[in-house]
């Protein structure tokens, strides 16, 4: 596992990933190693974050009830929505696959393999805090993750249709691909997975943009 590396152990990557000790692929290959599925997502998911946002435009929007003008920073043409649900999808991805990374490396929970087939990602990033003793009232960026999970299920699994109701109101999807909302799902992952690090001592470098293609385990 990655937060367990011997000396001999080996971290790598291709193109304009971090590079390995050795150079021949063949030879590395020869030994134990994983893909670091949670890097590759969180790399193209970040990618696709910083040009949406640079794409984003003010949007005018009503609250029905009231009829009030409201104004939100949102995605406004094919490109940026595009954009948006990559990066939906891949943090959302990202963190289900460092949750399960952090369960099988957490003394606590690494032999509990029912629960790890069983649980889903969000029940099981509560069950890592309540076995490593974590007061959870105080993290309000679960909620957050609870919604990106739910987003990404109305994009992928769901297929909802999108309703439109005139032209004095936003379209849904364009209030839920908002700068607003992106912005918190960001935070909410950061701090999720800084979080299950600590407690599983999986490293975090992914956050600080040190990607690694793959581990290897002489």
């Amino acid at each position: 596992m990655r937060e367990n590396r011997t000396s001999g152990s080996v971290r790598g990557a291709l193109g304009n990933w971090r590079s390995y000790r050795e150079s021949p692929l063949g030879k590395i290959m020869t030994y134990g190693y994983r893909l670091n599925v949670e890097d590759i997502f969180l790399k193209h998911a970040d990618d696709c974050w910083h040009q949406a946002e640079l794409n984003m435009s003010e949007i005018q929007d009503e609250i029905p009830e009231t009829g009030e003008q409201v104004v939100f920073v949102g995605p406004i043409n094919e490109e940026c929505i595009s954009q948006c649900v990559q990066a939906i999808v891949g943090w959302a991805i990202c963190i289900e696959s460092f949750v399960n990374l952090s369960w099988n490396s957490y003394i606590s929970t690494k032999n509990d393999t029912e629960n790890l087939r069983r649980l889903s990602t969000y029940d099981k990033i509560k069950h890592i805090f309540k076995e490593a003793n974590i007061d959870m009232g105080d993290k309000y960026w679960l909620a957050d993750v609870k919604k990106l999970f739910s987003q990404r299920n109305k994009f992928v699994h769901f297929k909802e249709t999108i309703t439109y109701y005139g032209f004095s109101f936003a379209p849904e999807y364009q209030k839920d691909l908002s700068r607003k909302n992106l912005t918190t799902y960001r935070f909410a992952l950061e701090q999720t997975i800084e979080l299950l690090g600590t407690i599983s001592g999986v490293d975090t470098k992914l956050l600080n943009a040190e990607y690694e293609l793959f581990y290897y385990d002489e």
